[in-house]
């Protein structure tokens, strides 16, 4: 299984609808699971609401290396048979989602990380 996570925050809501409506699949599949990661601090763990994982600490722009690097340690735990974890902004373009499985498959069949 393949991880996708994008860190987002509620101020680029329109990015990420644009997103789901032109490339992210609807619902997840048996090859990848896909989440949208915010913060809150009044979390205090890490939280998952469906496709949304929720971290503990501020939503500032200064704590997105916080952000990043929980979400990877988050998902290695989740999921430590994970093929891979792969971060993807909230302002990329894809045509076709498909292909990039594709080409991940291939980068991973090779051992490319």
């Amino acid at each position: 299984m393949k991880i996708f996570f994008i860190p987002t925050c509620p101020k680029h809501k329109n990015r990420l609808e644009a997103m789901k409506k032109t490339w992210i699949p609807k619902e997840d599949s048996s090859s990848f699971k896909i989440f949208y990661v915010y913060s809150n601090p009044n979390n205090t763990k890490e939280e998952v609401r469906g496709r949304n994982l929720i971290l503990p600490h501020e939503e500032l722009y200064q704590n997105l290396f916080l952000k990043t690097h929980g979400s990877f340690r988050f998902f290695s735990e989740a999921f430590p048979k994970a093929e891979c974890v792969v971060k993807m902004d909230d302002d990329v373009n894809i045509e076709c989602f498909s292909t990039v499985l594709e080409q991940i498959d291939k980068m991973l069949e090779h051992n490319v990380n």
